[in-house]
């Protein structure tokens, strides 16, 4: 995803705007890595989307505690605790959407199972 090489594999595609999604995947990444994400799509893709996930300080902080994190190499490297603060990284970026599993709209939030 760092790397500029899979764009011009995916570029020429599409005239449209994409979406792209990164679930699991930029807590792991340092954050010069994620910002060189964001600009990579912002340049190369300008007008798309982008899904992510984040962790906040309290998940970082106790991954090493965490029952399944902790038995993992993987560590996370980058939190965002406000998704707000991404528009700062890129001229033009906006936040359409911020949820967090305990800020889930009603309609998405009754279709989760119940545990």
């Amino acid at each position: 995803m760092t790397e500029e090489t899979w764009t011009a594999e995916v570029a020429p595609h599409s005239s449209e705007p994409y979406l792209f999604v990164a679930e699991a995947m930029l807590p792991y990444l340092h954050e010069p890595e994620v910002r060189q994400v964001f600009g990579l799509l912002a340049d190369r893709f300008p007008g798309s989307l982008l899904a992510l996930d984040t962790a906040g300080p309290g998940f970082f902080d106790t991954q090493e505690q965490h029952d399944a994190l902790s038995k993992v190499e993987a560590r996370m490297h980058w939190y965002c605790p406000d998704p707000a603060d991404l528009t700062d990284w890129q001229p033009g970026t906006e936040v359409v959407a911020s949820h967090t599993l305990t800020s889930l709209p009603g309609t998405l939030l009754a279709e989760l199972p119940a545990v």
